[in-house]
């Protein structure tokens, strides 16, 4: 019997990459371009060139309580407190001195400061709990049709020049077949987004909440809200590995099968990250019409390649 293995059909980085820059737009447009406008007067008074004191008060560097001048002291800040007649406090690292020796600029702006730090945290809990991002799912759909329709145009390049030369088939997928892989795609990238969403707004909830009792408050929330967006930017690129791989695994087996091809081969990356599990797998024959097999031994999950998270293994069709 004479066996022909055919070329894989790959889930390229390219594909991935394309889905990550449209949710990143997508959490842009939908989320933090609000809280950037928030933020935004807190930014325009750090860089108001004025007073040095006074820059460091607004922009949330230093902060005066009980008579103590708290925060990250620079040359010139540390210069400015001590020609207004501050003295370093070794023991508590503070700049001290009475209230009622502070210039009147100096007291309006750490007045106008505590009144800053308590409305920017209100109107950013406000936009928070009222925020909704259900509301925003039919945008969604609309951005990911365009790289998915991409996506699967590569992808039937792949398996027209896979099997081309080894069996009769139709050009590409069936327009009900391409849809459905979409709706898919789609449906669970919504179910991961909202739940991603709802738990980064209970996060940053607990971040401005928790904000108002420390010291340096603008600063400090200031970086941390910048912390979590960097939170989104590696959940846009973990959604979508994981959503573009289960995809191409999804199509691989649909277009197989499709043909009439159900042998396949199990097919590691054959490095060092591969999972011992998977390890196990390579080289092994199975029959897309049955069971497949244990993918994650932790959870007993099954499935084929690039089903399971991080997972570069591939199907390669076998025709006897």
């Amino acid at each position: 019997m004479v066996v022909k293995q055919l070329k894989p059909i790959i889930d390229k980085l390219k594909y991935s990459n394309s889905i990550t820059r449209v949710l990143n737009e997508f959490f842009i447009y939908t989320f933090w371009a609000e809280i950037a406008r928030i933020l935004k007067s807190v930014g325009e008074l750090e860089n108001a060139k004025e007073d040095v004191v006074i820059e460091a008060i607004r922009s949330g560097r230093i902060e005066y309580v009980n008579g103590k001048f708290y925060g990250k002291f620079n040359s010139k800040i540390s210069k400015a407190l001590i020609d207004m007649g501050a003295k370093y406090n070794k023991v508590t690292k503070t700049f001290d001195i009475a209230k009622d020796l502070l210039p009147i600029n100096v007291i309006e702006a750490i007045a106008a400061s505590a009144v800053l730090a308590a409305t920017v945290r209100k109107q950013l809990l406000d936009f928070l709990n009222s925020f909704n991002i259900e509301n925003y799912m039919p945008d969604l759909q609309k951005v990911l049709d365009v790289p998915l329709d991409h996506i699967l145009e590569d992808l039937d390049e792949q398996a027209y020049f896979t099997l081309k030369d080894a069996i009769t088939i139709e050009p590409e997928l069936s327009p009900e077949m391409k849809t459905n892989l979409k709706k898919e795609y789609t449906e669970n990238m919504e179910l991961s987004i909202k739940n991603f969403t709802e738990k980064q707004i209970i996060e940053l909830r607990q971040i401005i909440e928790e904000n108002q009792f420390k010291r340096n408050s603008n600063e400090s929330l200031i970086k941390q809200i910048q912390d979590r967006y960097g939170v989104t930017e590696s959940k846009a690129r973990f959604l979508a590995r994981q959503e573009t791989s289960l995809l191409t695994a999804k199509y691989r087996k649909l277009r197989y099968t499709d043909v009439g091809v159900y042998k396949v081969k199990w097919s590691t990356s054959h490095d060092n990250r591969v999972r011992d599990s998977h390890k196990k797998l390579d080289g092994q024959i199975f029959d897309l019409r049955e069971t497949p097999p244990i993918i994650d031994e932790r959870t007993g999950q099954r499935g084929w390649p690039g089903e399971a998270y991080g997972c570069r293994c591939v199907l390669i069709g076998i025709i006897e």
